[in-house]
């Protein structure tokens, strides 16, 4: 009787342990929001500003893209439900920063879905309504053929100031790069080939090359409508102009050279270019596979080359 006796008075300590436990209020940490603020950003800003890139396609038809996608972060239900006004700048200051190559995308190009105030460097004023956590600005590019496909072009955008007691985060400044590409235009790999000789070839070589490299990426990048340039492996790395014709969306009729100017360097550097290099392999538009070949004599030797660019 004195065990049973013992035994209830455990369990009788346990039950009102467990009560006093229950009482305890258990913090759950907020995923949303920073210790009760709303976080004003850009999705994948930065600052000093972020760089996307958005080559176009270079048509004559719009194309449409997101500029900025602006976000509040908030604390709790009560804050969503209230309205806050954000003021993104026309960054052009961020955009000269960021490479002095680039050209500020001229405003007869673009349209947006925001008005902006004051003209180039001007100002967004935009309005999250209850409810909305995201808002987006907009560019549509009318006719991308307008675009010089051998210049970089950017916007920037830059959240200066927020109403409500929203804090502007670190992700605040974005710059969106823009090109146009042709249809050619692609990112692949670059397998390089060269072998060394003591004459000149009549034919591939079959032996192991003497140097090169596999799997690095390459772009075939737009230079034109109807032209595009990749680099060589070879000593300056001249490139490769391949022009062809759009027959109905499918590159046909190509044709290959160097450019002019790398051409010149290469002779001003003692290198000459033999039997009408460079030559077309493989230019198969529909599986995206290219390869060029041509042999030069660089005064005492001979080198045979080749450049296969895939997918």
């Amino acid at each position: 009787m004195k065990y049973l006796n013992i035994t209830k008075q455990f369990a009788s300590l346990a039950l009102v342990a467990l009560a006093f436990t229950s009482c305890d209020k258990v913090k759950v940490t907020d995923p949303v929001g920073d210790q009760g603020q709303t976080l004003v950003k850009i999705l994948g800003g930065g600052s000093p500003a972020a760089i996307k890139s958005n080559p176009l396609d270079f048509v004559p038809t719009p194309a449409t893209f997101v500029g900025a996608d602006l976000r509040r972060d908030l604390p709790n239900n009560a804050e969503l439900n209230k309205t806050m006004n954000i003021v993104v700048k026309d960054d052009t200051a961020a955009v000269r920063a960021a490479n002095p190559a680039y050209v500020i995308l001229p405003a007869s190009f673009y349209t947006l879905n925001v008005p902006k105030t004051g003209g180039s460097g001007g100002t967004f004023n935009v309005t999250f309504k209850p409810g909305e956590f995201a808002r987006q600005i907009i560019v549509t590019v009318p006719d991308a053929t307008l675009l010089d496909p051998s210049t970089k072009y950017a916007l920037a955008f830059t959240i200066t100031s927020a109403d409500g007691g929203g804090v502007i985060t670190n992700s605040k400044s974005i710059i969106v790069e823009i090109g146009a590409k042709n249809i050619v235009h692609e990112n692949l790999k670059w397998d390089f080939f060269r072998w060394n000789l003591a004459a000149l070839p009549s034919a591939l070589p079959t032996i192991p090359r003497s140097s090169g490299w596999d799997g690095d990426p390459v772009t075939l990048a737009t230079i034109a409508a109807n032209a595009n340039e990749a680099p060589s492996g070879y000593f300056i790395q001249p490139r490769y102009r391949l022009t062809f014709t759009n027959s109905g969306g499918i590159a046909t009729n190509f044709t290959l050279a160097f450019n002019p100017t790398d051409l010149a360097a290469l002779n001003a550097a003692g290198v000459t270019v033999l039997n009408g290099g460079p030559v077309i392999e493989i230019a198969d538009f529909a599986t995206k596979h290219y390869r060029f070949s041509y042999v030069v004599f660089n005064g005492s030797a001979w080198r045979y080359l080749v450049d296969d660019y895939h997918q």
